[in-house]
């Protein structure tokens, strides 16, 4: 029943938050619902839990925090950044190319589709809640949770640095190369996959091995980042930029390391 229930919430939801991007011209209002529909499936999980079981478990509540920390954040971020701009460049293409019923396909193809998205990498919180475990690991759930607060400071401290850079217009133009922009090409995408792998272990801390299904979550995340709509789309913006070109060579793609020596 918690996976119809939250199947139920987050059509719901991508379908308000559908309603006011048509009302607002704005498809880019999809980004800014991404995080908040973790918290959508957080709190159906737990009123279930409630209502199902008397009580809330513990993993479940300390997901549930992290994920609105996450959520919030995220949806404040993408949220400041739309204030007094039009659609984000992917979504104005999308609008190109949708010849036939535009609206109905922003509908399906975005918003739907990021609701059945969130529905499958939320899958550690629904299992947890399904399961209703005690902790049986302990341990676990520290140093996931220390893993999650580590991501999360990864993409957030990314995240502002972009947003510095960019608000100085010395910089219009120019490509973001210090901070931890030095160390990845795409840090704020490295740190949101490691947030979603320390999810997933802290609901291993349950002890149930076919709980191991919700290892799609961080898997999925991550493909879409790295080879999806994340990285790509992206990279294939700046491929005849030469000084973005030349910051390829010497910057790893995804995960944080150490420049390259290019002689």
């Amino acid at each position: 029943m918690i996976f119809l229930w939250n199947a139920l919430s987050l059509v719901i939801f991508f379908t308000l938050v559908f309603v006011i991007a048509q009302i607002r011209k704005q498809n880019s209002l999809a980004d800014v619902g991404w995080g908040l529909a973790f918290i959508v499936v957080a709190l159906t999980s737990s009123i279930f839990s409630f209502i199902q079981y008397g009580y809330v478990n513990d993993l479940l509540i300390t997901m549930g925090i992290l994920v609105t920390l996450w959520g919030l954040r995220l949806a404040t971020h993408i949220g400041s950044r739309l204030i007094g701009k039009g659609e984000d460049f992917r979504y104005k293409n999308m609008r190109k190319k949708w010849q036939k019923a535009p609206v109905l396909q922003a509908y399906l193809k975005v918003f739907i589709l990021q609701g059945v998205i969130a529905y499958v990498i939320s899958l550690p919180m629904q299992l947890v809640t399904f399961y209703n475990p005690e902790v049986s690991f302990p341990w676990l759930v520290t140093v996931a949770t220390l893993l999650f607060l580590i991501g999360f400071v990864i993409q957030a401290v990314a995240d502002f640095q972009l947003s510095a850079f960019k608000s100085n217009p010395k910089n219009k133009g120019k490509i973001m190369r210090t901070g931890l922009w030095k160390y990845s090409r795409h840090p704020n995408y490295f740190g949101e996959s490691v947030m979603w792998f320390a999810l997933f272990f802290i609901s291993l801390a349950g002890g149930v091995g076919w709980l191991l299904i919700g290892l799609i979550s961080p898997v999925l995340i991550t493909y879409l980042l790295v080879k999806v709509s994340g990285v790509p789309l992206l990279e294939k913006r700046y491929k005849d930029d030469e000084a973005y070109q030349a910051y390829a060579k010497v910057t790893s793609k995804f995960i944080l390391l150490p420049p390259k020596n290019v002689s």
